[in-house]
């Protein structure tokens, strides 16, 4: 096989083995956004709990506050995966 042709082959494959690593971090990053917010709710739940009568609805300014952590550690998560990208993705 001429020498050229292997070395594109092993770089397409080494391209698709990078890709799916970006994908499945991708994934987990969905997951781990999702988890965060589960358990942010969850904490506000049991601090919430141990007052009398209904919870408190949070004001908008505790809203803005938990989206704005939130997206924060959601883009903090999609960095990683951009230097991934570029770090393994040579083209």
């Amino acid at each position: 096989m001429d020498v050229c042709v292997q070395r594109s082959l092993e770089e397409s494959l080494a391209t698709e083995a990078y890709e799916r690593r970006i994908r499945r971090l991708e994934q987990e990053k969905t997951e781990l956004s999702r988890k965060l917010q589960e358990s942010t709710q969850t904490v506000q739940a049991l601090q919430h709990a141990s007052g009398e009568g209904p919870a408190p609805v949070p004001s908008n300014k505790e809203v803005e506050i938990r989206s704005l952590k939130t997206e924060i550690f959601a883009l903090s998560l999609w960095g990683i995966v951009c230097r991934l990208r570029e770090q393994f993705n040579p083209f």
